[in-house]
C-alpha cells in the first residue's frame, strides 16, 4: 500500500501519517474497530510511518479491504483521503501469477534455415523473469511476448524447446517440439561408356 506525501495540512511540513482498514467481515474487525459517522467501521494499521509505504500483514482470504490514509503535521491530523478500490487477497494472490496467453507452436525447417518461435505471457506481479534454454536467444520479454530464435538451424537443434516465465507467486511454461528437415536430392548414375545422352519417353 502506497500513499503521496504531496500537499499538506495548514500547519506545514507533512511529518507522518495514519492508514486506516476496513473489511466486509466480522472475523477481522471485532472490538478494534470504531465506527465512523459514515458508518463504517475502521481500524488503524499503522501511525507515523517512517515513509510513504506500508506492508499490511495478516489479512484474511475471502475478505474484501479498504484502505484509507491521512496526513499528519505538527497541526494534527488531516481528513482522511476516500476509500481505496476494494482488495481481496486471494484474487490478489491468483492475479500475481505469469500466466500462458499464447503457447509455442511446433514447427518444421530446413537445415541452415532460421526459425523463430514466440509465446505470450502475462508476467504477473513481481514481473516474472522468462528463460526459454540455453540454445535460443531471448527478445527482451515484457508483459506480452518472447520470442525464441535460432539463426541457422543445424539437425543437432531438433528436439524439444519450453519457455519458462516464474515468479515469487508460482510459475508456467509452455513446451513445442522443433524438425530439421534436409531438402531431398537425386543423383543420376550412369555406367561407364554409356552415352551421356538421356532421353525419356
Amino acid at each position: 500500500m502506497e500513499s503521496s506525501r504531496r500537499g499538506g495540512l495548514a500547519g506545514g511540513l507533512v511529518l507522518g501519517a495514519v492508514f486506516e482498514w476496513s473489511c466486509n467481515c466480522e472475523q477481522c474487525c471485532g472490538s478494534a474497530c470504531r465506527a465512523t459517522t459514515d458508518g463504517i467501521h475502521w481500524a488503524t494499521c499503522e501511525e507515523e510511518p517512517i515513509d510513504t509505504e506500508l506492508t499490511v500483514s495478516k489479512l484474511q482470504p475471502d475478505c474484501d479491504y479498504e484502505f484509507r490514509v491521512a496526513a499528519i503535521n505538527s497541526a494534527g491530523t488531516g481528513e482522511f483521503s476516500q476509500p481505496s478500490e476494494p482488495y481481496s487477497p486471494e484474487k490478489a494472490a491468483e492475479s500475481a501469477k505469469p500466466v500462458l496467453v499464447r503457447p509455442l507452436e511446433n514447427a518444421a525447417v530446413s537445415v541452415n534455415t532460421p526459425v523463430d518461435l514466440s509465446c505470450d505471457f502475462k508476467l504477473g506481479e513481481p514481473k516474472a523473469t522468462v528463460t526459454c534454454g540455453a540454445k535460443c536467444t531471448t527478445s527482451q520479454p515484457n508483459d506480452r511476448h518472447a520470442t525464441l530464435r535460432i539463426s541457422r538451424c543445424q539437425f543437432e537443434d531438433a528436439g524439444v524447446f519450453t519457455c519458462r516465465a516464474e515468479n515469487a507467486a508460482g510459475s508456467v511454461e509452455t513446451t513445442c517440439r522443433v524438425r530439421v528437415l534436409q531438402k531431398p536430392t537425386l543423383r543420376l548414375a550412369l555406367p561407364r561408356g554409356a552415352s551421356e545422352k538421356v532421353t525419356g519417353s
